[in-house]
């Protein structure tokens, strides 16, 4: 009963075993897709500015703009185990990931108002029904959605602005894995919960030379109450030990704090340089709770979870060059390191240290509409596993997964904008 309990109390802290590093989405913008998301000085370029540095909106030409765009990204990972000497592959999934934003500056005024829709933190993983690992992971799949309207004040002679703003966050989580009950007879759990929250962001930009821009953009974190039911199935039931039922877990999604430097080199050639810390850190317990407990579902249940995870940052560099009056192209680089150190590295998420190259290009259909593209390839590290961390008392099968990941991810990206 203790070696199934433990089983299920994995699979319930899942929620904050998959969202490190690589479940936290930056591609809401494809200009800043193209410069490797160095994005966030506040100089504008469009719409999706809102969500780099909303301080940005009041760079727009007065008027109306509106940005439209989907990023499709084909993550994929591989396992070596140790013990078994196998490899194992995702099996391919894609996600659509959309955004849209619509920003109206009115430059006699020097405020600028704007909304945006975009997707903060999602992704999954699939691996198949009978992999060695699937008394760890099988599917999980995670899902947020943010309403963000932004209100932006120029001042000193539009040399500073500010910007600040409330968002509404929508997530939902599916969770499968397989649990052993004896040889060669094993069941399945799977759970399904959502949530929704406020929370909010500010930035500021300020033109330090006529050529040189600095910007600042942080968003707080984000605390979703997630709620759902877990449902068991084995053969025969057990229902004595493993009832259907309610369930929920308060996850502390991590703050994000951007910051860039951009340089107009001349008129056609502009570079920044970004650096963002995210507050991963804030997954030190995580307490779940159930309603009918594991191993005794008359009685209700909580249990805390200490989490490993750390503060991370990002370092990027992008460089975006205007070729004629209607063509740009653009490049960029970034650093990524995992949040999580290697022993605590689940398949939930293979997450490791990653290095991004990215290309853009922008196209001026008329002076009111642009089509923007680009593609950003992520190569990550190889994630070697020794000695895998586990509480005490939990079996070594379920959580004792050494091993080598390597993960990777192709995006493609594309996006209108117009202006009125």
């Amino acid at each position: 009963m203790r070696r199934l309990r433990m089983y299920v109390l994995i699979a319930l802290c899942l929620p904050t075993m998959v969202w490190a590093g690589g479940f936290q989405l930056n591609e809401s913008g494809v200009k800043a897709v193209g410069m490797g998301g160095a994005f966030s000085s506040g100089y504008g370029g469009d719409a999706t500015t809102l969500f780099y540095n909303p301080a940005g909106m009041t760079q727009l030409s007065n008027g109306l703009h509106l940005s439209a765009g989907l990023a499709n990204i084909s993550p994929g990972a591989k396992f070596f185990h140790n013990e078994t000497q196998t490899t194992t592959e995702l099996e391919p999934w894609s996600f659509q990931i959309p955004n849209f934003y619509a920003v109206y500056n009115m430059k006699d005024m020097h405020l600028a108002f704007g909304v945006g829709v975009f997707v903060p933190f999602g992704l999954g993983t699939q691996w198949a029904d009978n992999w060695v690992g699937r008394y760890i992971a099988v599917r999980s799949y995670l899902e947020t959605v943010s309403i963000n309207p932004n209100v932006a004040y120029s001042l000193l002679d539009d040399k500073l602005t500010l910007a600040a703003g409330i968002n509404y966050t929508m997530g939902n989580v599916e969770l499968k894995q397989k649990v052993p009950i004896s040889i060669g007879n094993e069941g399945e759990m799977n759970m399904k919960g959502d949530g929704n929250t406020i929370s909010w962001n500010a930035a500021l930009s300020y033109l330090i030379t006529p050529k040189m821009r600095l910007g600042a953009s942080y968003r707080s974190n984000i605390k979703l109450d997630m709620n759902g039911d877990a449902t068991f199935t084995f053969n025969p039931p057990l229902p004595t030990l493993f009832a259907d039922g309610p369930g929920g877990a308060t996850i502390n999604l991590p703050y994000d704090l951007r910051t860039g430097l951009s340089y107009e080199v001349d008129n056609n050639l502009r570079v920044e340089l970004g650096f963002q810390m995210v507050g991963w850190s804030s997954y030190d317990t995580l307490a779940i709770r159930f309603e009918k407990g594991p191993g005794n579902p008359a009685v209700a249940d909580t249990v805390k979870n200490p989490r490993m995870y750390k503060d991370s940052w990002i370092l990027r560099f992008g460089a975006d060059y205007k070729i004629s009056d209607d063509f740009s192209a653009r490049a960029g680089v970034n650093y990524d390191p995992a949040p999580v150190d290697a022993k605590y590295t689940q398949p939930f998420l293979p997450d490791a240290d990653r290095l991004g190259f990215t290309l853009g290009v922008s196209y001026n259909i008329t002076k009111q509409f642009t089509v923007d593209a680009a593609y950003f390839y992520v190569n990550g590290a190889d994630r070697v596993v020794k000695g895998e961390a586990r509480e005490a008392g939990e079996p070594t099968t379920s959580n004792n997964f050494d091993g080598t990941y390597k993960a990777w991810a192709n995006i493609m990206a594309i996006g209108l904008n117009f202006s009125f």
